[in-house]
C-alpha cells in the first residue's frame, strides 16, 4: 500500500458522502500526516458537518485536532443558506453513524489557532473540499500564512460542466466572496474541477471491485453515493472529494494544465488572460484512482 511521508496536511471539509470517502483514503494512506479537520458549513449546515467529521474520524481512528470552522459564508447568515438536498437529510443520505468523542480525544479549537498550527508544521499541504470560507479568512487575517502552505489544493469550480444555477459548481457558489479572495491570494492553487470529477462516475459493479466483500460504512456511504448521484442523473458514483486527494500521490498520473482563471459573483469560473495562475488537475487515470480506493476497503 502507497504511504505519503514527510507532508503535513489539514483536511477542510464538509461531510458529504464523497467528504467520508475522502476522509477514508485519507485515512488508510496518511492518517500520521493529518496535523488538523475542520468542518464547514456546505452539503448541511455547519453544526450537522462538524458532527459528521467528528464521527467519521472516530470511526476511522483519525487522531488530530478538530476545528469547527465557519458555519456561514462571508456577507450571508444562516437563514440566507440553501443547502443541497445531494447528500440527504444529514449528508450522509440518513446513515446514522455512531456517536464519537469530540475529535476522537483531540478538544475542538476555535479557527484562528490554525494559523499557529500552520506555522508549527510547515509547509502544509490544505486541502479545501467544501466551501472556502475557512481558509479565505486564515488568509485574510494572517497574509503570512502563505509562507507556510505549500499548496493549496482545492475542490471547486468547472469550466464546461457545472452542477447548479448561473454554470457555477456548488462548493464555489456556496460563497463566491471567498472563492475570489483565494484565487487573489499569491498562495499555490491546484483545483480539481467538476470536468475531471465527473469523468469518473464508478458504476456499481466498479464499487463491486473496489469494496470487495467489504461491508463497513464507508463502503455503505460509496453505494448510498452511487445511488444519489443516479438519481441526480449522473450514469455512476461522483466522489469529487476522494479523486481529489489522489493528486497527492502521483501526480504523473494526473493531467495538470495551468491557467489564469477568473470568478463572478455567483462562483462561476472561467479561464481569462487577465485572470490568477492556477494549476487545473484535467484528468486522472482511472485505472489509478481505482487501486488507490481498493486500498481503502483492503
Amino acid at each position: 500500500m502507497i504511504k505519503i511521508k514527510n507532508l503535513n496536511i489539514i483536511i477542510d471539509t464538509d461531510p458529504g458522502t464523497d467528504d467520508a470517502l475522502a476522509l477514508g483514503v485519507a485515512a488508510a494512506y496518511f492518517k500520521n500526516n493529518i496535523r488538523a479537520l475542520i468542518s464547514t458549513y456546505g452539503n448541511v449546515d455547519g453544526e450537522q458537518t462538524y458532527s459528521n467529521l467528528v464521527n467519521l474520524a472516530g470511526i476511522l481512528n483519525i487522531n488530530c485536532e478538530i476545528i469547527k470552522g465557519n458555519l456561514t459564508p462571508f456577507g450571508k447568515d444562516k437563514d440566507s443558506l440553501v443547502y443541497t438536498d445531494y447528500h440527504g437529510k444529514n449528508g450522509l443520505c440518513g446513515l446514522e453513524l455512531p456517536t464519537a468523542p469530540v475529535g476522537n480525544g483531540a478538544p475542538a479549537v476555535p479557527l484562528p489557532s490554525v494559523y499557529d498550527m500552520i506555522k508549527k508544521h510547515k509547509p502544509i499541504k490544505y486541502i479545501a473540499i467544501g466551501p472556502l470560507t475557512n481558509i479565505s479568512e486564515l488568509l485574510e487575517k494572517f497574509p503570512d500564512s502563505v509562507n507556510y502552505i505549500d499548496e493549496l489544493i482545492i475542490m471547486g469550480g468547472g469550466f464546461d460542466v457545472s452542477n447548479v444555477e448561473h454554470d457555477a459548481e456548488f462548493n464555489f457558489s456556496m460563497d463566491p466572496v471567498a472563492v475570489r479572495k483565494v484565487l487573489a491570494s499569491p498562495v499555490k492553487k491546484v483545483i480539481a474541477p467538476l470536468d475531471m470529477t465527473h469523468l469518473l462516475a464508478f458504476s456499481l459493479s466498479d464499487i463491486e471491485d473496489i469494496t470487495g466483500a467489504n461491508r463497513d460504512i464507508l463502503a455503505k456511504i460509496f453505494y448510498l453515493n452511487y445511488e444519489t448521484s443516479v438519481k441526480h442523473g449522473n450514469s455512476g458514483a461522483i466522489i469529487h472529494d476522494a479523486t481529489t486527494l489522489a493528486y497527492l500521490f502521483d501526480k504523473s498520473k494526473c493531467d495538470l494544465q495551468s491557467y489564469k482563471i477568473i470568478s463572478d459573483e455567483y462562483g462561476a469560473v472561467r479561464k481569462h488572460s487577465d485572470g490568477y495562475s492556477v494549476t487545473v488537475i484535467e484528468k486522472i487515470d482511472r485505472e489509478y484512482i481505482k487501486n488507490l480506493l481498493r486500498g481503502v476497503f483492503a
